[in-house]
């Protein structure tokens, strides 16, 4: 982020040069570009001082030999990730001049064997990035005799008195570092892909941050009593790594089983990658920061006293299945076991590991409980047992519960779905999974929709004509009609797939209710709509024999009286008119 903030402030200094020169600062590099050019198959900028840094590098040759000027400017720098990724280069020649070369310069130039650095370079790694990083087959890094800032020995990078170690070359298989060293710097044993052994002087008093990331063939690691720091990081990414002793009168640190821990082994720091299994002593009060990260332990118990388990601890470990948590932690970080993604907390119903896997949505189950459970012993539930027919598949969500834990799909249990699209019976099948086993049917059913549209289209006076809208699926329809004597519905009909059923032989001027279902018969079952709606009608009266009778100024009428009828209207017609015109009789 430094340098890209620098390289904004160009137009700064190019435009304000009437305001002075910028100040030199930390992080601030005064040698800015002024200008990107190219030189055969080398790419540089001309620097604000007007000497030359190589920025890349686009051959393809096995051995190339940088430039000391190019257009009569000195090459005084190479430029951060320059010759990173040429994987064909295996020899590079630098010439007497550079003086700095920036972070990953030669990252993954996995086939350089070896490189000198001239007498004039004074900064190896701008801001104490690996320059050499993911160069395995590296095995010797020179410095010339009179170079006053940096030296070698035995093709090992150092400082020029030799009390630093800044950079081990990734080919390198065994090294025993001189007693003059007093630090590892960062990342100097980085990729050291092929690094079998290696002895730590009683001179070394610390270990900087990622020292030994990756060294994936080393297997073992003493430190010695004189190192009172380092970063519990440093062994990232050694795979193979199954022990890191101490000597016994190291007054910081002390190991167990090949794993490392502070003096009194109250708290945890760092377990070998390598390792696949660990007891952890009673002793232990504190897991550590980062102190199992990326290990491939599959299960792993905490012992009661432990307090508090440190940001980060377990994670990736991507291989642990099962923790069991004792009630004595009281402080988990919210990160100690990210990416652990297949992860069950082991705990006592209550604690506070249990409202923690609550919280951060862990799977849990009492510590207690046998490791596996057969699922014919929970309660499986599904969120519906019935459906209406769409054409689309149903999948109904199931609840399985183990005490108060409710078990995850995927993680405790995966289903599988049967006939469950067209109408009839469909399955779940719920089969157990990590510490779940056996399996568990349920069914639910898939039913034609409600009938809508439902209506006497027509009525007379011993028949009504009913109608519906199809159901899409149905076989059929059922039409009830309900008997007011035994206050139940019956079935007076079962239809084929139409939308018209008359009634007949109905009384005339009676009031009916009617119902109708859809239906599909499966298998010999009928399947049928949920609802049913419901249509009140009544048939028209029966038909009126009358009679007229002439009398002075007028006529009477008389009538038998129809059944079901309340009033009824006298229609009449003057002779040599064509409009009928009603008179009502308001009584029976």
């Amino acid at each position: 982020m430094k340098k890209k903030v620098l390289s904004c402030a160009v137009a700064l200094a190019l435009v304000g040069g009437a305001f002075g020169v910028l100040p030199e600062s930390e992080g601030f590099d005064t040698a800015i570009m002024a200008s990107a050019e190219e030189y055969g198959d080398f790419e540089y900028s001309v620097l604000f001082d007007g000497t030359v840094k190589i920025t890349g590098y686009t051959g393809s040759s096995e051995s190339v030999t940088i430039p000391s000027a190019i257009a009569g400017k000195k090459v005084t720098s190479i430029g951060q990730g320059a010759f990173q990724w040429q994987k064909s280069l295996k020899s590079v020649t630098i010439p007497n001049g550079v003086t700095s070369i920036g972070d990953y310069a030669f990252w993954d130039c996995r086939n350089l064997t070896s490189i000198t650095i001239p007498n004039s370079v004074t900064t190896i790694g701008e801001y104490d990035e690996n320059v050499f990083k993911g160069c395995w087959s590296l095995t010797s890094i020179n410095v010339s005799s009179d170079n006053n800032y940096y030296s070698s020995s035995d093709g090992v990078l150092y400082n020029k008195n030799k009390t630093e170690l800044i950079c081990c070359p990734g080919g390198k298989k065994a090294l025993t570092i001189p007693n003059s060293v007093t630090s590892i710097g960062d990342w100097a044993f980085s990729d050291c892909i092929s690094l079998t052994s290696i002895t730590i002087p009683n001179s070394v008093t610390s270990i900087g941050h990622w020292a030994f990331e990756d060294c994936s063939s080393l297997t073992s690691i003493t430190i010695p009593n004189s190192v009172t720091s380092f970063d519990n990081r440093m062994f990232l990414g050694c795979t193979s790594l199954t022990s890191i002793n101490v000597n016994s009168d190291n007054k910081n640190y002390s190991s167990l089983d090949g794993v490392l821990y502070n003096k009194n082994k109250t708290v945890l720091i760092r377990c070998p990658q390598g390792k696949t299994s660990i007891v952890i002593p009673k002793s232990v009060t504190s897991i550590d920061a980062f102190s199992f990260e990326y290990c491939g332990f599959t299960s792993i118990t905490i012992p009661d006293g432990v307090t508090s388990v440190g940001e980060y601890a377990f994670q990736w470990c991507q291989e642990l299945k099962s923790i069991t948590i004792p009630d004595s932690v009281t402080q988990i970080d919210s990160g100690s076991f990210l990416s652990c993604n297949d992860l069950t907390i082991k705990c006592t119903p209550g604690s506070y590991a249990e409202s923690y896997a609550k919280k951060y949505d862990f799977p849990y189950r009492d510590k207690n409980a046998p490791d596996t459970t057969n699922l014919s012993t929970l309660t499986v539930t599904a969120d519906k047992a019935v459906f209406g027919y769409t054409g689309k598949a149903k999948a109904p969500t199931v609840t399985i519960k183990d005490g108060s834990y409710t078990l995850k799909q995927g993680t405790d249990y995966t289903l599988s779905y049967k006939n469950n699209k067209n109408i009839g019976t469909g399955t779940i099948t719920v089969t157990g999974k990590g510490n779940y086993t056996g399996t568990k049917t349920l069914s639910f059913t898939i039913i034609p929709s409600n009938v809508g549209g439902f209506k006497a289209a027509s009525t007379s006076a011993s028949a009504v004509k009913l109608s519906w809208n199809k159901v899409n699926g149905a076989g059929g329809y059922i039409v009830y009609q309900y008997n007011t004597s035994t206050k139940k519905w019956v079935r007076i009909a079962k239809t084929g797939n139409v939308n018209t059923y008359t009634v007949k032989s109905l009384k005339a001027g009676t009031t009916y209710k009617y119902a109708i279902k859809a239906y599909k018969t499966v298998s010999g079952k009928d399947y049928t709509s949920a609802k049913y709606p419901t249509i009140t009608t009544s048939t028209k009266p029966a038909k009126v024999s009358f009679k007229a009778t002439a009398a002075s100024k007028a006529v009477k009428f008389s009538w038998s009286k129809v059944a079901g009828a309340t009033n009824y209207i006298v229609y009449y017609r003057v002779k040599g008119t064509s409009s009928w015109k009603s008179v009502k009789v308001a009584n029976n």
